[in-house]
């Protein structure tokens, strides 16, 4: 009944977004202010894992097709964005696993005033495999599919020409196909004051307040304080810091109190080309398990244009976990590396490779995964 359900409502949310993008292509007169967008991919991957399992390991030669668009309105005082994806997988030996994903999003920006304005963000994913290897570490062995909903909204005022003042609330929802996980719903509200002390540093000081609740099962709470430092040292190459501090309330009721740390360097050489570092140390929940994950990780995305045609982008990662009440261990290392090349102005080939490797003290946890993908993106 969930499964059905939430596929329900994926296909009517994707089938609106595609609605509003077909309906604005053909409006172009009463429309006139919107910028449109539409892609079209085919690739095809070889995975030698497609179950993330540590034995058993099942491989497969997969095509995927995918369809979308993106709609942009600029207003003098307002402006919107829609899209929206479509992929279907095509499995060459387990027609089993044959799937549709959908991808649906949509950012509203209000200028209720010269120094006040508004954003309302809405975020819809449904898919059979993770996003990231963010979304992969921590995540339960297997394979099924997960539906998420994300509802972000930001109030924003410039006090003054150096203070704003940021008033923010979202609300994720997380729903997995498989029984042995629970559907859980975040709700998270904070308020943020920033303060440029001159056109290199800006301090910002931070409260936010979350609950994680699990269906017809029990909630977590947090409170977050946490001051944040932003120091340019070029026009490009700039540096997060944000040391803060935890009070959170377990789903068993035990109490704790957790430093936490991010801290990221980032060099926007220019539109093409940027490298980004993370560090993030971390006591918090997720939406697999009704425990807190201590843990830490560290990512580093590089992005190059390396001729005018024939552009790269690498992702490493690395993080390290442990579960409050299991003493579950579990670590991952991830790379990927891609190549685009413009063939035409509006045709790319382009050529990806994923690696993640999870271990953990639980064996049925542990896997390693590998796949390539080929293919050809066109945009217009």
């Amino acid at each position: 009944m969930k499964k059905a359900y939430f596929e329900s409502v994926a296909l009517r949310v994707t089938r609106f977004c595609l609605f509003v993008i077909i309906f604005m292509s053909f409006s172009e007169v009463c429309f006139a202010k919107i910028d449109k967008k539409f892609r079209f991919n085919v690739g095809q991957t070889y995975d030698d894992n497609i179950t993330y399992e540590s034995i058993n390991k099942i491989n497969d030669n997969i095509t995927n097709v995918t369809a979308g668009g993106d709609l942009t309105y600029e207003g003098r005082i307002q402006s919107l964005s829609l899209g929206a994806d479509v992929t279907h997988q095509f499995y060459v030996k387990n027609h089993n696993f044959d799937n549709t994903s959908e991808r649906a999003r949509g950012n509203y920006l209000l200028e209720l005033s010269k120094n006040e304005r508004i954003t309302l963000a809405d975020s819809f994913y449904h898919s059979f495999e993770p996003r990231s290897f963010e979304d992969e570490f921590g995540r339960l062995d297997g394979r099924y599919s997960f539906y998420n909903n994300a509802i972000n909204f930001d109030y924003l005022r410039d006090i003054s020409k150096q203070l704003n003042l940021d008033v923010r609330y979202s609300n994720n929802m997380y729903t997995y196909s498989t029984d042995s996980i629970s559907d859980s719903y975040l709700n998270s509200g904070g308020l943020g004051l920033n303060y440029a002390i001159n056109s290199s540093s800006i301090v910002y000081m931070n409260y936010d307040y979350s609950q994680r609740k699990f269906k017809n099962g029990p909630k977590s709470s947090k409170n977050t304080i946490a001051p944040a430092l932003r120091q340019y040292f070029t026009r490009q190459l700039y540096a997060d810091l944000r040391p803060g501090i935890d009070f959170i309330k377990g789903y068993d009721g035990t109490k704790y109190t957790r430093a936490n740390i991010f801290l990221s360097l980032t060099n926007e050489i220019d539109e093409a080309t940027t490298n980004t570092f993370t560090f993030t140390k971390l006591y918090d929940t997720n939406s697999y398990t009704k425990e807190i994950l201590d843990s830490w990780r560290c990512s580093l995305n590089f992005s190059r244009q390396l001729t005018r045609r024939l552009g790269t982008a690498i992702t490493a990662f690395y993080g390290n976990g442990k579960y409050e009440s299991t003493k579950t261990t579990d670590k991952m290392v991830g790379a990927a590396a891609g190549l685009t090349y413009d063939l035409t102005k509006n045709l790319k080939a382009t050529l990806n490779y994923t690696y993640s490797d999870t271990s953990s003290n639980v064996p049925t946890r542990e896997y390693i995964r590998t796949a390539v993908t080929c293919g050809l993106r066109m945009e217009f």
